[in-house]
């Protein structure tokens, strides 16, 4: 996939993940379009870039 960051046993970039939500798919459907993807590896990419946010100091 020239380098590109694919889900674990696919070619699915994860990019395309970002592209379809940016176009107000949900994860349901994600799911049903690309056969191969899997819910756990979505919500663990979903938990490591809410936990790579810089926090604001209150």
């Amino acid at each position: 996939m020239g380098g590109a960051v694919v889900f674990v046993g696919t070619r699915i970039p994860v990019s395309t993940l970002f592209e379809n939500f940016k176009a107000g798919a949900t994860i349901d459907e994600f799911l049903d379009w690309f056969p191969g993807s899997d819910r756990g590896q979505i919500e663990a990419v979903l938990n490591f870039l809410a936990g790579s946010e810089p926090q604001c100091a209150a």
